[in-house]
């Protein structure tokens, strides 16, 4: 192969492998635009019911939350089910 063949050949070579980068870029923006919408989805979703939670203890509990001596969502969790199985 004489020298301007191969440069030729280096030179396609080397947009080849550009133009595959380029489309696994856009592969890439993809997948995080679709990521970027279920976190937006997932932080207004905790936002709603991080409202509501506190609207409703405010309504059981008034100021009287002792947040020092709460329970964990999921021991509560498991003590209604035991009740709920009575």
């Amino acid at each position: 192969m004489d020298a301007k063949t191969l440069v030729s050949e280096l030179v396609r070579a080397r947009l080849a492998e550009l133009e595959n980068m380029r489309t696994k870029l856009e592969k890439i923006i993809t997948h995080l635009e679709v990521i970027l919408r279920i976190q937006v989805q997932c932080e207004t979703t905790i936002e709603e019911n991080e409202a509501r939670g506190y609207a409703l203890a405010e309504a059981l509990e008034g100021d009287r939350m002792d947040q020092g001596s709460m329970l964990s969502f999921d021991v509560l969790i498991e003590m209604a089910i035991n009740t709920l199985k009575r």
